[in-house]
């Protein structure tokens, strides 16, 4: 796909121009993806949990970290995701898990940025924040 194709079947006008083989040769070739995320969002982390000391509805997913773009007018990003899953694919209402790191969308200003995530072996999830030197500790969450 990209640089030439974006979402399958999306031709880049500058490379349809410049090598439309190039173009047909990626689209041919591409997939579309099983869920796309906002553009410039930055998903940097991902994680399975394996369901120890949580509640039942984060069970069968995937916590997606956005570690969130400069690159956009818009602050994209900047929060945890859960992500339902079925059967192995996306399936289900994305929730916004973990947020509140933008301190002033107005003025660009951030509290911090998670990065990555893990899960403890008591089934507590630790969060990674790249602008405030921090980790964040999610204490498992019961029915």
């Amino acid at each position: 796909g990209w640089p030439y194709v974006y979402f399958k079947d999306h031709a880049d006008p500058t490379h349809l121009k410049l090598n439309p083989k190039k173009v047909q040769e990626a689209m041919e070739n591409s997939l579309m993806p099983d869920l796309p995320l906002d553009a410039h969002s930055v998903p940097l982390g991902l994680l399975f949990h394996s369901g120890k000391n949580i509640n039942t509805k984060y069970k069968n997913g995937a916590f997606v970290v956005r570690r969130g773009g400069v690159s956009t007018s818009k602050l994209t990003g900047y929060d945890v995701l859960f992500i339902p899953f079925k059967d192995g694919k996306p399936n289900g209402v994305i929730e916004t898990f973990l947020s509140g790191f933008i301190a002033s969308e107005e003025r660009g200003e951030i509290y911090g940025r998670p990065v990555g995530i893990a899960e403890a072996l008591n089934g507590e999830i630790i969060i990674t924040d790249d602008v405030g030197g921090r980790l964040l500790l999610i204490s498992p969450l019961f029915d």
